[in-house]
């Protein structure tokens, strides 16, 4: 009795694992970008076992799993994507990822502001005591304006290092 129920307990077990080979596939394929770029280094996750597999240099991958399981692609440049394990071969396992995008909103800080207004209030400053040393009216450029001139004859305004020592120089009064 005790050897019957042993031998049918051991039948079992054997047949459990020989119906879990059955089910279990090799998983292949590959990941391309958008641009059918293939996908280095792409994370494959299985949900119900978490195993992980990472993709090649020429964006294949093979995983062991059952048919159906459900795959997570991670990847840091392109957008995490659910696939599903079926039993084609790689070839006709083609899988594209559209790039993910990263917005960075803009950032202004108070000093920012403020050393905003104090370069526009220099150029200012600078423009007046340029007028004052008698050369033409310059032009006002402040960082809000296209410093290049597209007329290639308007060579901008030279000052020489003398114009530079009497525009520092202090008049007396």
């Amino acid at each position: 009795m005790r050897l019957t129920l042993s031998i049918s307990l051991l039948f079992s077990v054997i047949i459990s694992f020989a119906q879990e080979e059955e089910q279990t596939i090799t998983f292949s394929g590959y990941f391309f970008s958008e641009d059918s770029i293939p996908v280095e280094n792409a994370h494959i996750i299985n949900y119900r076992t978490t195993k992980i597999v990472t993709s090649d240099s020429t964006g294949r991958f093979t995983i062991f799993l059952h048919e159906g399981d459900s795959l997570m692609v991670n990847h840091m440049s392109l957008e995490a994507k659910v696939i599903y394990a079926n039993k084609n071969q790689a070839t006709q396992n083609n899988h594209y990822i559209p790039y993910r995008s990263y917005e960075l909103n803009l950032v202004e800080t108070e000093p920012y502001r403020r050393d905003y207004q104090n370069f526009n209030k220099n150029v200012v400053k600078l423009n007046r005591e340029i007028r004052q040393v008698g050369y033409l009216t310059p032009k006002y450029k402040g960082i809000d304006t296209n410093p290049y001139d597209p007329n290639p004859t308007n060579l901008g305004l030279t000052i020489g290092l003398s114009d530079i020592i009497q525009l520092f120089k202090r008049k007396k009064k």
